[in-house]
């Protein structure tokens, strides 16, 4: 049996960040500009909310994984309730392409069951 010297190494669990945080660079790549905090701040979330979900999602559609424009059209960042049935909030909010929430909603089902079209639709349908 072999001691451990000094300080036991840190486990990613005790990791003072976002649990939530997957991306594999660094929090500085993720920064955004004054212009796109408030892009994001006139659909409906805080300055702290709008960074820390473009933190989270590395600046990826949390749906598809795509790269998030900040512009109109099929790529643009739009800010949705992650829970369909409650208003969009701080707590309840996600950015996804302008495309994806306009299919989510012109269908009318949950962000779990639209997901789970598009990956049947993306690996073929048996």
């Amino acid at each position: 049996m072999t001691k451990s010297m000094g300080k036991d190494r840190k486990s990613e669990d005790d990791d003072n960040s976002d649990d939530d945080v997957d991306s594999e660079f660094s929090d500085t790549d993720y920064t955004l500009s004054r212009e796109e905090v408030m892009y994001l701040k006139k659909q409906g979330i805080s300055e702290d909310r709008a960074q820390h979900l473009w933190t989270k999602q590395s600046g990826l559609c949390d749906i598809t994984k795509t790269a998030l424009l900040f512009a109109s059209g099929l790529y643009g960042a739009e800010v949705v309730a992650r829970r369909v049935t409650e208003p969009m909030s701080d707590e309840n909010s996600m950015i996804v392409c302008q495309s994806v929430a306009q299919m989510r909603e012109s269908i009318n089902v949950s962000w779990t069951q639209f997901k789970s079209l598009v990956c049947q639709f993306g690996n073929g349908i048996e």
